[in-house]
């Protein structure tokens, strides 16, 4: 749950988040305060503070005041990473199972086209210029080549191939949007072994979960300001045994 408060003109609005199925933004008033709902931004806290701009015509009927926008984006990893779950660690045939698997997905995702998707989600984000974005599964894919997970090893994979927080800030920049990341929290990061088709080693891909939320910075001098960034987790987390994981939300 995610707790944004707004001061302005000396009054207060509050903003909490929680996780849903959608990407449906639910505005809810009670008692004079605003409750905004949206998707994915894992208890990240931050404080803001408006100040009031020069008022135009079109704010004539609220005083002047200046409002807040914002937007949900879901990244999606770009692969079915679900059906790794779906193994039996039990099975003799298990860890080929796996390998087959994770390769399957991650070249899933390679030909997803990240880069394309991304290009497209900044052309949403920037034709509405919101002041908040919360930005859902940007996903961090990194991998060590060749891998030693398959042999014992801890060596964690540092290689980047995907950043789709970076990447969307770029491509975001790229169209005259400047947003910078105001709060990130990770949400899993998990390494598995696959296999590099191209050189034939078994290699090591590591996805790392997590989800942010940008604020404009190209807005004039003291119409939006940001201080005091947390984040955290829920008390409770996904188990997922057939892992070893405990997934934090």
């Amino acid at each position: 749950m995610q707790n944004i408060v707004i001061s302005k003109n000396s009054r207060t609005m509050k903003i909490t988040s929680r996780q849903s199925q959608n990407l449906t933004l639910r505005i809810l008033r009670q008692r004079g305060k605003v409750l905004l709902h949206c998707s994915g931004c894992w208890l990240l806290l931050v404080s803001f503070l408006l100040a009031l701009s020069a008022a135009p015509t079109s704010e004539a009927a609220t005083g002047g005041k200046r409002g807040v926008s914002t937007m949900t984006v879901n990244l999606y990893v770009g692969g079915g990473t679900g059906r790794v779950l779906a193994l039996n660690p039990a099975d003799p045939g298990y860890i080929t199972n796996l390998i087959a698997t994770v390769t399957g997905i991650y070249y899933e995702i390679v030909a997803s086209q990240p880069q394309v998707r991304l290009e497209g989600v900044a052309d949403a984000i920037a034709a509405r210029r919101p002041d908040l974005v919360s930005v859902e599964e940007a996903s961090l894919i990194r991998t060590e080549s060749p891998g030693d997970l398959i042999f014992g090893g801890t060596n964690l994979a540092t290689h980047v191939v995907f950043d789709y927080l970076q990447m969307l800030v770029d491509a975001l920049a790229a169209r005259g949007a400047h947003y910078a990341v105001a709060s990130a929290e990770e949400e899993l990061d998990v390494e598995l072994p696959m296999l590099n088709l191209q050189t034939g080693t078994i290699d090591d891909a590591r996805l790392t979960d997590r989800d942010a939320i940008l604020i404009r910075t190209d807005l004039p001098p003291g119409h939006l300001r940001v201080s005091n960034p947390r984040h955290g987790h829920f008390s409770n987390v996904i188990q997922i045994p057939t892992l070893g994981l405990s997934v934090e939300r």
